[in-house]
């Protein structure tokens, strides 16, 4: 698939998504679930972050990186959040964390590798770039916990069903996520 092509895709799977949430939106208005209102805007918000970096930032995301990004929104937010298939499929949040791990690792080895080639100041090591980029989705990883945490708290959610068991297995399953892409991408 060309570039052009690539673009077109990318737009068409952004407005079906914009389309799904803006949907589960009304219904949620009608229904006066205030929760599932703002998961659905802030759903189409974070589906907005790539055109806002490409568009006003001037990022360069390659077409691929933006329908993975796609994937795990869908995956996470409107199937998991809005259409709450967390609560039919425990091994929903488990997957997304794995996907997670993956995903975010890739794009972290992506940019420092461009990085790394472009500015030649400083030579980076692939191992050196795939350890920061499994410490940096183990951070990640941290972040995500302690917003759940906070929600479950503030919000009284539940989002960590079983507290410390719910929070571990999560980081240790991204942290699988992102071992196993950083050796492939170490063999590669």
């Amino acid at each position: 698939m060309n570039e052009e092509n690539g673009w077109i895709f990318v737009k068409s799977l952004f407005i079906i998504q914009a389309f799904i949430c803006i949907a589960l939106f009304i219904n949620y208005v009608i229904n006066y679930n205030l929760l599932r209102i703002s998961i659905s805007l802030i759903t189409i918000l974070v589906l907005y972050i790539p055109f806002i970096l490409v568009n006003r930032y001037k990022v360069k995301i390659p077409n691929h990186m933006i329908i993975l990004y796609f994937i795990l929104t869908f995956c996470s937010l409107i199937f998991g959040s809005l259409f709450e298939l967390f609560l039919k499929y425990w091994w929903l949040d488990g997957s997304l964390h794995f996907y997670s791990g993956i995903f975010i690792t890739y794009v972290c080895y992506y940019y420092l590798t461009n990085i790394n080639l472009e500015t030649r100041s400083i030579a980076l090591s692939v191992s050196f770039i795939l350890l920061f980029a499994v410490f940096f989705n183990s951070f990640l990883s941290i972040i995500w916990e302690i917003y759940e945490f906070l929600m479950d708290i503030f919000l009284n959610l539940n989002m960590q069903e079983n507290g410390i068991i719910d929070t571990m297995y999560d980081f240790i399953i991204s942290l699988i996520g992102s071992i196993l892409i950083s050796i492939y991408l170490y063999k590669k």
